[in-house]
Parts: C-alpha cells; sequence; structure tokens
C-alpha cells in the first residue's frame, strides 16, 4: 500500500481511505521529449508537485518550471465540461509566450450514474461559492461532505474514478496528448 509510503498527514491518509478508496494506479504514455525544461501551464502547486512526480517517476531527466518561475502572465481560460479542451485551453494560453515546451493537464471525477460535471470537482462540491474565496482546508471539508453524501445516497458506495488528461505542445507546434484512469 504506497499510501503509507506518502509524505501525508495521518489526517490526509485516513481522508484518501474514506473518499475515494483505493487506486491501483494509472498510466499515462508520452514519447519522452529531448527538452531538458518543461512550462506547466498552471502555477497550482498541488498539480506541479503531482506533474513533477510524475516526470521522476519516469526517470525523466526534466526540470518542470511554472508560469510564475518564467515571469510569464496568460489570461485565465475559462474551464468547460471537456477535460482534453481544458488543458489544450491552459496550454496554449502560454505556447506564444515561450520557446519551452508547454504541459497542461485536467482532472475530472466521474461517478457511474450521477448527473454531475466531472471536470468541476471542486466547484460541484461549493455550490456556486467563488473557489478562490474559500480557504483549502474548508474546501476539502466541503468536497468530503459531498462526495460521501453521494456514496450514501446510493447505498454507501458508488463506482467511481478519476480521469486525467495531459496535452503537450513542443515548440515546433507538435501536440502530443495522452488520457489515464485512476
Amino acid at each position: 500500500n504506497d499510501l503509507e509510503n506518502l509524505d501525508w498527514s495521518e489526517k490526509i491518509k485516513i481522508a484518501q481511505r474514506n473518499w475515494i478508496g483505493r487506486s491501483e494506479g494509472a498510466e499515462v504514455r508520452f514519447d519522452i521529449v529531448p527538452h531538458a525544461k518543461i512550462l506547466a501551464a498552471t502555477n497550482n502547486t498541488s498539480k506541479v508537485d503531482r506533474m513533477r512526480k510524475l516526470l521522476r517517476s519516469l526517470g525523466a531527466q526534466i526540470e518542470l518550471t511554472t508560469p510564475k518561475e518564467e515571469n510569464l502572465n496568460a489570461d485565465e481560460a475559462p474551464e468547460t465540461s471537456d477535460l482534453l479542451q481544458n488543458a489544450e485551453t491552459k496550454t496554449r494560453a502560454y505556447v506564444k509566450k515561450t520557446n519551452l515546451p508547454v504541459l497542461g493537464t485536467d482532472s475530472g471525477f466521474f461517478i457511474d450514474g450521477i448527473n454531475h460535471d466531472p471536470a468541476k470537482v471542486k466547484r460541484n462540491a461549493l455550490g456556486g461559492r467563488d473557489e478562490k474565496a474559500v480557504p483549502q482546508a474548508e474546501a476539502a471539508k466541503l468536497m468530503l461532505e459531498y462526495y460521501r453524501k453521494i456514496a450514501e445516497d446510493h447505498g454507501g458506495s458508488v463506482d467511481a474514478y478519476w480521469e486525467d488528461v495531459f496535452v503537450l505542445v513542443l515548440p515546433d507546434g507538435t501536440v502530443r496528448q495522452a488520457k489515464s484512469r485512476r
């Protein structure tokens, strides 16, 4: 059980076990590009940390940098229900501002038989509140309550999965896409 090996607080590990349960992992396939540095199309530290861990797990000797670290600004991309479109829109917001390859990602939480927008994991739980105005700990609590209630309303459990999408745009304009399920 790799969850025990993570450098997370016990509170977070318990929430992980109780919220989505055990994960068997994910497989993402990208040709490793001959670039020593890639720009992540986000300043979201948790997403950047996940991308850095993914690259390290592949044995890739690639530095992942952020727009903030590169002093780049981009217009905030409007999010839709299409994960791939969201990732590509975020990526393309930076492509013309750098000569680096740009990697964008988006995730959705899909619950079988539930009519909700899987691309709006946090917003579903916040019920219309501005996610930037809600402290992270409160947002986590609201998300846990929201998804726990869905499970309770369906007999205590539901079949669900995360879908992650990745879009890599190289300096020559080549676009590579990948999806994974966990």
